[in-house]
């Protein structure tokens, strides 16, 4: 758990034509389709978060109390320098959110889609 990572994960039921979608962190999900012409669409189904593209990403960031280094996530405790990660929103990553490694000071760093 003092690794991170993200998730995305898709079910497609053909026979319904239905598809359901679920993402934790920052794993994006874009639907591509192609139409009947040959016309080829990409759409969206899940928020940028980003740092780098999500200016309201770093806003909640700061909003929790965590820190924004060059576009990256800085340890509460540790000169961002040394300790940041390239995402915001992540499962594990512990060292990010645990109060034993940051003194109990808030990072920002969430789980939460």
């Amino acid at each position: 758990l003092m690794d991170g990572t993200t998730a995305a994960v898709a079910l497609v039921n053909l026979d319904a034509s239905k598809c359901v979608v679920g993402n934790v962190g920052d794993s994006e999900i874009i639907l591509g389709s192609r139409s009947a012409q040959g016309v080829t669409s990409f759409q969206p189904l899940t928020k940028i978060h980003h740092l780098k593209r999500s200016e309201s990403e770093a806003d909640r960031i700061a909003a929790a109390g965590g820190r924004v280094w060059r576009g990256r996530l800085g340890h509460p405790k540790i000169n961002p320098q040394v300790l940041s990660l390239s995402i915001s929103r992540a499962i594990g990553d512990l060292f990010f959110k645990d109060a034993k490694y940051t003194d109990g000071h808030p990072s920002g760093l969430t789980a939460d889609p």
